[in-house]
């Protein structure tokens, strides 16, 4: 058996450099379509499948206790943690990690560093040895140890250009100098997918960062500082198992755990559950992000899926056109004997030599595709890195798609070839069904399918383009042009909270002052389209609430006077908030329109009075503003407050200061005027709100243009294909040509005897495709903004952009057909 495999495979590498042209189509064909699946499977890998880069993460599990919110899965307080670490019949050990923004200070630059804080433990934990120096050990957990820092790898290369001796140097957090005391190795990326950090510090000096993620506050009577309050929670947490324990044992016991603090410690754990879920079901932060990051990917997996279904078609048409040019060759094999499984056997195995060439030159597409991919400069204030490799998981994945492609692409060809009508295969015919006047063959269905799948691939990205050019053009409830924003944090500059509150009053008052200025607010936590939400639990006063019974949770932000103005938003009934709204007057709030037809329809909102939670301070509406958009424009308009910021002074703020000119002009303007007040501002934020808006826009763009280019390479898989099916029936039908030219038939009617059959294969296909695009943008219609999912315009786009194709495809053929001279035809057999 195997050396009859060894047979074939050398046999088919001969055949194959027989045929050159054949083979590089061939092997073309199938390399793009494997190639697109296999760089969209490294996307896939590397969100969702590939594992951490720890020692047995199998024996890991992630911690959550349930947020304020109701979320099940949300962050850790430090006093649980500790009562977590003390459950040595399950966990081996338990680390704590939360990631955290700071200012990083190298001496010559300043700018905003993406880390983590980490238990003592967590390296050693986690298995990971230092690529120089030390890691952090449990020693550096001690209250009033050394600030010490371990760099990344990257970070490493990058900064100090893989100095050895970065080991004792200094380096400035947040104003606080620290020692580096090692390299963490190149392979350990963290334990987050996308966030990368740049430098790990222990968890003992989190207060001189800014600690990122999931932070839900609640009263705890008693504690000042954050490792103190049980009611802070703002750690996520891992734990590796003992053996002979299993998930469902861990979970059981950190759920009676979080019963028992419930009990002991009502004020901060009254309703918080606790629940341990094995990491590989963890994605990014948090289980939840598990179902729209596999529903993404189920979606790009099945677009490029269909791309490698044309592909497939592709390859068997032209392997259906090499064998019908074989069929005398196979024929006599039948003839002295040779069996249908041998033959087939031997046409597989080609169909495999094929998929492995092409599995080949799919490494090569993918790895351009990959490099694409990571380029794309993604909008968040700290860089992302998507670790996009073709290792050896992505490799098998090419491999295995190559050899399946080419079976799949080569057993239909095979089967059909071998069969036993050896009368036509001597004679060279081709038996078929009549359809439409002429005979049906395989290859016919092979382009009608490729024409199918490819109106599909073309309807979904005219979809997606009409979409994102309506979202570019979309109303968001005020004008983006004209306005610049900027923010940064007064407290990473070691301001005092009264030092920070005047500064920013300096900051607000300058800012108006400046030359083209027309207005200016402060807005915390967090501006439209920033990617940002600050929530918080309230109780409307007309809604009774029973012992127990949560409130709202409603968005909410605090705004100074001339926030709403620069912003664009009308204030429909009431007032803004003024610079009455002070510290010991009366507490007021604004809502929206819709929070205010929500929750008092029929009737005034200003008069009526919301409590906070958390704190039971309550607030008197004092005015309603109009709706916006505020994280997207696919957003559906959502309850929400503003809060008047001198009675909640922050140190994070937005600035945000509307001109009649250039606002990227102002934007620049405003970072030298702030710099000029305090040269050590670090800004988290410092762009147009046009940029912002497109900033969203970035996922919805990327997925409409790699829609486009999958649609592009399908246009032009089933071009190919048709152009290979009308060849070969121009050179089957060299004879019936040439009688008809002899007997007088013109021109144009030879030519329409050729156009004709391709675009009845076309025809034939759109309709067969209809019904699959008409699905897939059904599919799609939560993801369309302004766009019917039949829109006419994306299908029109289609049945152009194959007509074209189809035209194209044909003009070879056709001319060949013109160009049969009835004596040569009559002569040929």
């Amino acid at each position: 058996m195997l050396e009859a495999i060894r047979r074939d495979v050398a046999y088919a590498w001969r055949a194959m450099r027989q045929s050159p042209g054949f083979f590089a189509v061939a092997v073309l064909s199938l390399g793009l379509g494997v190639g697109v699946n296999v760089a969209m499977f490294a996307v896939v890998d590397a969100l969702l499948f590939r594992p951490l880069p720890v020692a047995s993460p199998d024996t890991l599990v992630d911690v959550f206790t349930s947020g304020s919110d109701g979320d099940e899965y949300a962050t850790t307080s430090y006093p649980d943690f500790l009562e977590l670490q003390r459950r040595d019949d399950v966990f081996r050990e338990v680390t704590g990690y939360s990631p955290m923004m700071a200012p990083l200070n190298l001496g010559d630059r300043a700018r905003i560093a993406l880390g983590q804080v980490v238990t003592g433990n967590h390296f050693t934990m986690l298995g990971i040895r230092p690529a120089l120096g030390r890691l952090l050990d449990p020693g550096d957990d001690r209250p009033g140890a050394e600030r010490v820092v371990v760099l990344s790898h990257r970070m490493w290369q990058r900064e100090f250009g893989g100095d050895p001796a970065v080991v004792g140097r200094a380096l400035t957090l947040r104003g606080q100098a620290y020692t580096v005391v090692g390299v963490a190795p190149a392979a350990f990326t963290g334990v987050v997918p996308l966030l990368v950090p740049e430098l790990w510090l222990p968890l003992q000096h989190v207060d001189d960062v800014e600690p990122a993620g999931i932070i839900d506050v609640v009263p705890s009577p008693g504690a000042t500082a954050r490792l103190e309050r049980r009611g802070t929670r703002w750690m996520f947490v891992k734990g590796r198992l003992k053996p002979g324990v299993d998930a469902a044992a861990a979970h059981a016991a950190v759920a009676l755990l979080g019963r028992q603090l419930a009990t002991a410690y009502p004020v901060t754990n009254r309703e918080r559950r606790m629940a341990a879920i094995p990491t590989r079901d963890v994605r990014l932060l948090v289980p939840q992000a598990g179902a729209p990051l596999s529903a993404g990917a189920a979606g790009v997996m099945a677009v490029t899926g269909l791309v490698l279904l044309i592909a497939c078609a592709n390859v068997a048409g032209l392997l259906l056109a090499r064998s019908s040019a074989r069929a005398r060759e196979i024929g006599v094999r039948l003839a002295l004997g040779a069996s249908r499984g041998r033959l087939v056997q031997q046409l597989l195995v080609e169909g495999v030599v094929l998929g492995m060439a092409g599995a080949t030159v799919a490494m090569a597409a993918a790895w351009g595709l990959v490099q694409a991919l990571a380029r794309i400069p993604w909008p968040l204030p700290v860089e992302v890195v998507l670790d996009l490799r073709l290792d050896w998981r992505v490799t098998v994945f090419a491999i295995a798609v190559g050899a399946l492609t080419g079976i799949v692409a080569s057993l239909a060809p095979a089967l059909q070839a071998s069969r036993p009508s050896l009368v036509a295969d001597l004679k060279g015919t081709t038996p078929g069904a009549a359809v439409a006047g002429r005979r049906w063959h395989l290859r016919d269905g092979l382009v009608v399918t490729q024409v199918a799948l490819t109106a599909v691939l073309l309807v979904v990205a005219g979809l997606l383009l009409r979409s994102l050019g309506a979202s570019e053009r979309a109303d968001v409830g005020f004008d983006t042009r004209g306005l610049a924003a900027i923010a940064f944090d007064t407290d990473m500059s070691r301001y005092t909270p009264e030092r920070g509150v005047e500064f920013w009053r300096q900051v607000l008052a300058r800012t108006r002052a400046m030359p083209g200025v027309t207005a200016a607010g402060l807005v915390t936590p967090t501006l439209p389209f920033t990617f940002n939400f600050n929530q918080q639990e309230l109780r409307i006063d007309t809604r009774t609430y029973a012992e127990g019974q949560r409130g709202d949770t409603i968005e909410n932000v605090a705004v100074t006077p001339g926030y709403l103005g620069a912003l664009g938003a009308r204030v429909l009934e009431g007032r803004d908030v003024d610079t009455t709204d002070l510290p010991g007057s009366p507490d007021v709030v604004l809502v929206n329109d819709v929070m205010a037809r929500t929750y008092w329809p029929g009737t005034s909102a200003v008069g009526h009075v919301v409590t906070v939670a958390s704190t039971g301070r309550r607030y008197r509406v004092v005015g309603v503003v109009s709706d916006y958009k505020r994280h997207g424009v696919l957003e559906a308009p959502a309850p929400f407050a503003y809060f008047a910021a001198d009675q909640r002074p922050a140190r994070y703020n937005f600035l945000l200061a509307r001109t009649g000119g250039d606002a990227g002009a102002l934007v620049a303007a405003l970072r030298r005027e702030l710099l000029a007040m305090e040269p050590g501002l670090v800004f988290t934020e410092a762009r147009t709100m046009e940029q912002a808006l497109a900033a969203t826009l970035v996922p919805a763009r990327v997925g409409a243009w790699l829609a486009a280019g999958f649609g592009a390479l399908g246009i032009a898989l089933a071009s190919i294909g048709l152009y290979g099916v009308l060849a070969f029936s121009v050179a089957r039908r060299t004879r019936e040509i040439g009688v008809r030219v002899a007997l007088g038939a013109e021109p144009a009617q030879v030519l329409g005897l050729v156009m004709r059959q391709g675009f009845t294969l076309v025809g034939v296909g759109l309709a067969l495709g209809a019904g699959l695009a008409a699905a897939a943008g059904l599919a799609l219609r939560k993801l369309l903004y302004g766009v019917a999912p039949l829109d006419p315009g994306a299908w029109l786009a289609a049945i152009a952009a194959l007509a074209v194709a189809a035209t194209l495809a044909q003009i070879v053929p056709a001319r060949r057909a013109l160009g049969v001279a009835p004596t040569t035809a009559l002569r040929a057999e």
